[in-house]
C-alpha cells in the first residue's frame, strides 16, 4: 500500500538542532586509563602452559610475558586506529610518554618499548585483517619442537584475534 498521501505533523517534535546526535570526545587520559586497567588484569597463564612454560621457568616466563604484554600494547594501538583515526597517533604517543609500563626509564620498560615497536611494525602490514604473521613471529621466538610449530602458530593466531577483540571492545 503506497504512503504517498500520508501527512506527518512535525510541529510537536523538538527543533532539528536538538535531535542531532553529538559525539562525546574522549581525552587521551581517559582512553589510556581504560587500557591500563584492562592491561593490568590480563592473564597469560593459559598461553604459557600451552607452550610448556611452567612456574619455575623464570627466564622463559619473563621473556614470553614481555612478548604478550608488548603485543597487547601494539593491539591497543591498532584498535585506536580504527576507533579514533584522527587521534590514534596522539593517544598512542601519550601512552608511550606517560604510562609507567613504558616510560619509567628502567631497563624493563625500555625492553618492553622495543618489543612494542616490533609488534607495531608486524601489525602495520595487514592491520586487523590477518594476525597469522604476528602469530608466526611469536611461534618462531618461542622454544617449541618443530612438530608443534604449526599448531602453536594457529593457537597464537586465534589468541591474538581474541585479544584484539577484547581490547577493541573495552577501548572506551
Amino acid at each position: 500500500m503506497p504512503y504517498n498521501n500520508v501527512a506527518i505533523d512535525v510541529s510537536e517534535f523538538a527543533p532539528h538542532e536538538e535531535l542531532r546526535i553529538s559525539v562525546t570526545p574522549y581525552s587521551a587520559e581517559e582512553v589510556i586509563r581504560q587500557f591500563l586497567s584492562l592491561y593490568a588484569n590480563l592473564d597469560f597463564e593459559e598461553e604459557l602452559g600451552r607452550i610448556g612454560v611452567g612456574r619455575f621457568n623464570f627466564f622463559q616466563r619473563r621473556k614470553y610475558l614481555r612478548e604478550f604484554r608488548a603485543l597487547c600494547i601494539a593491539l591497543w594501538g591498532l584498535a585506536l586506529q580504527k576507533s579514533f583515526p584522527n587521534q590514534a597517533a596522539i593517544f598512542f604517543a601519550a601512552l608511550r610518554e606517560s604510562a609507567w609500563i613504558l616510560a619509567d626509564g628502567s631497563s624493563r620498560a625500555k625492553k618492553l618499548a622495543a618489543r612494542v615497536d616490533v609488534y607495531v611494525e608486524l601489525l602495520d602490514a595487514k592491520k586487523d585483517a590477518d594476525f597469522l604473521p604476528v602469530a608466526e613471529y611469536m611461534a618462531g621466538i618461542m622454544s617449541v619442537k618443530p612438530s608443534m610449530f604449526a599448531r602453536l602458530r594457529l593457537i597464537l593466531s586465534l589468541r591474538v584475534r581474541n585479544l584484539y577483540t577484547l581490547i577493541f571492545d573495552k577501548l572506551v
